[in-house]
């Protein structure tokens, strides 16, 4: 069995807990969850000084939090399944307490390029400086993730490999099903949401059509 430590807001929340009945889960409430950090938010202070101050003390409320949580916990090795870099200050806060604490190895899988217009950002350095100090592993799931890992997200190159993402081997995905093959078609699947490249398809799209008239995109959410 495993235990899974997720946040309440993940998209995936309920239905990990259906699928994963016989796994323990653990929930944590994020960051952005906070009663205090969506106050700030919407506040407008005239000192950005109020903002920062309110801000940490709501990272040590979390980071109290979680302590208790994490050594409720025993486990080995702690997986971190980020999604895109650099992804929620929760597995960053948790990852802290494990490696401090617990003195346990942390890998962090990344399946999204980071964003370079945020590079140079505050968030970017705090997290890039965490997974230096605290992380062992973070694992790419492509060759151009991994390039665009070590040139962009300033991560140490050592700590930084490639594992493709697994596919099923059964039946149902083979060649043999009785899926239709539509010509000159191009489906793309994914939330709407900038980081996703939705925009740059539809503007190539123009392009597109003008060389291949017939052509069809899909677009799945």
């Amino acid at each position: 069995t495993f235990t899974i430590c997720i946040n309440e807001s993940h998209e995936g929340f309920n239905l990990i807990k259906d699928k994963a009945k016989n796994s323990k889960i653990i929930s944590f409430k994020s960051i952005m969850e906070d009663n205090l950090f969506n106050t700030i938010q919407k506040k407008k202070y005239n000192f950005k000084i109020l903002k920062i101050i309110f801000f940490f003390i709501i990272i040590f409320k979390k980071f109290i939090s979680y302590f208790f949580i994490i050594n409720s916990i025993k486990f080995e090795k702690m997986i971190i399944n980020n999604g895109g870099y650099p992804g929620s200050l929760t597995a960053y806060l948790v990852s802290i307490i494990v490696k401090i604490f617990k003195r346990k190895k942390i890998f962090m899988i990344v399946r999204n390029y980071p964003n370079v217009h945020y590079k140079n950002s505050l968030l970017m350095q705090i997290t890039k400086n965490i997974v230096n100090l605290f992380i062992d592993q973070v694992i790419t799931v492509s060759n151009s993730l991994l390039s665009s890992m070590i040139k962009n997200s300033g991560i140490k190159s050592h700590k930084l490999i490639r594992i493709y993402n697994g596919i099923s081997v059964n039946d149902k995905f083979n060649k043999q099903s009785n899926v239709d093959i539509i010509e000159n078609s191009v489906g793309i699947i994914g939330n709407l949401e900038e980081r996703k490249g939705h925009l740059i398809l539809f503007k190539a799209w123009k392009e597109v059509i003008k060389e291949i008239p017939n052509s069809k995109l899909y677009v799945i959410t």
